[in-house]
């Protein structure tokens, strides 16, 4: 599965484009970001439903599996959950050849735990299998007395073998040389593709070493350092505000109106006639989202940037002109404000917005990007005043803002920014 992920990797890398599918996403909870300027993902993600929603049934935080991606293998073999989806439990799945399935250090083998496979009696003495059932295996079994169980002609005496466990290695972690061929865990050919370490390594070519050398994101420890998913994309912060200069007149009520930390602004509401009469933010939650779906087309988790609800501001201004609301089109952020000005007030003003994406560069590492997206139309007069301005917010920042001076209409206007920024795991 490791093999096919990163296959399927490269193939997105050398170019493949594909239009992820919006049922199922699953934005984290809590929608927001801290004091901090992190988000805060709580712990209380349910499992998810058909159309994407949270039934509320498994919460993560306390060791529930998220229903939207089940593990790529049978990740316990003593637990009577069939933990992959594959229709295989515990030591029914091949997963679990070799592993450790009840607390008396029995272990899966051939479909069973202990191997047991309803002989009349214990057949093979140094298999680690309990042929017949009846709890004991190999020179425990009273069967076994006197039988072969060793290489050399090794034979069972006072219910063990001389020789630990018989003839196969099949221990391929423990330091010894189980079945006395003088090769020890992986140097002996019986563990060849076996599990040697706690991290996922296996036994190849004589060494315990890791099947992959790339961490994807995917729920699983890749690339064997005892981190699942290290370096993917864990929250979105934002960065300390920085206010543009206001432009206008210096009369009037001074006011300012910051999106609430964690949010940005989406748009405006106001009223218009020769000059902006007046200006209400509207802001809107940085959601950070997260799809966990995985195929040979999108082999790792998938990462959004979307917006959540408005949270509307206070109304700045006078009672006159045309009322307008102007928004950024659907999951974008204002990244600019423009317009005119002079030293009697604001005469115009537009937004311009952006989208933002999460991807992997061409170095394989994840990268918070903005693309450029929509315009909101002008409001206000001719926009012929003599202080032209344009508060830009400069690479992967967005408004989160507004502050300025008003009487009867809007006299003055600054802009605030902050930068968005990936944090990783």
């Amino acid at each position: 599965m490791r093999l096919l992920a990163a296959l399927a990797l490269g193939l997105l890398a050398a170019g493949c484009q594909c239009s992820p599918g919006r049922v199922g996403a699953r934005p984290l909870d809590g929608g927001g970001m801290d004091a901090a300027g992190g988000f805060d993902a709580g712990s209380d993600d349910g499992a998810i439903g058909p159309d994407g929603a949270s039934d509320g049934a498994t919460p993560i935080g306390d060791g529930g599996r998220d229903a939207g991606r089940p593990p790529l293998f049978e990740t316990r073999c003593d637990d009577g959950i069939d933990d992959d989806d594959d229709g295989r439990t515990d030591c029914e799945d091949e997963d679990c050849e070799g592993a450790a399935c009840d607390v008396a250090g029995g272990r899966c083998r051939f479909a069973a735990c202990d191997g047991c496979r309803g002989a009349p009696t214990e057949t093979m003495c140094g298999d680690g299998v309990d042929d017949d059932c009846d709890g004991l295996r190999d020179c425990a079994d009273p069967d076994c007395d006197g039988i072969e169980c060793g290489p050399d002609g090794i034979v069972c005496a006072s219910s063990a073998c001389p020789c630990g466990d018989g003839f196969s290695e099949w221990s391929c972690h423990d330091g010894a040389d189980n079945d006395c061929d003088g090769l020890v865990d992986c140097a002996d050919p019986d563990c060849d593709r076996a599990r040697c370490s706690a991290t996922g390594e296996i036994c190849m070519s004589g060494s315990c070493a890791c099947p992959s050398g790339m961490e994807l994101c995917q729920g699983i420890d890749d690339d064997c350092d005892g981190l699942i998913d290290d370096g993917c994309p864990r929250t979105i912060a934002q960065g300390p505000p920085s206010t543009s200069s206001p432009v206008g007149g210096d009369v009037g009520t001074a006011w300012a109106d910051p999106c609430p930390m964690g949010t940005a602004l989406i748009g405006v509401a106001g009223a218009a006639s020769a000059r902006v009469d007046r200006l209400q933010p509207l802001c809107a939650v940085v959601r950070f989202v997260v799809d966990e779906r995985l195929s040979f087309a999108n082999p790792e988790h998938r990462f959004f940037v979307e917006t959540g609800a408005p949270i509307v501001g206070s109304v700045h201004g006078g009672a006159g002109g045309t009322a307008f609301e102007d928004r950024c089109p659907e999951h974008q952020f204002v990244v600019a404000v423009e317009g005119h000005a002079d030293l009697g007030g604001l005469d115009r003003i537009a937004l311009r917005c952006a989208s933002f994406s999460i991807a992997r560069d061409d170095g394989f590492t994840w990268r918070l990007r903005s693309s450029p997206g929509g315009s909101t139309p002008s409001r206000g007069g001719a926009g012929t005043g003599e202080l032209p301005f344009a508060h830009e917010c400069g690479a992967n920042a967005v408004v989160t803002g507004l502050e300025g001076r008003a009487s009867t209409h809007v006299t003055s206007l600054a802009t605030s920014c902050r930068a968005l920024s990936l944090e990783l795991r």
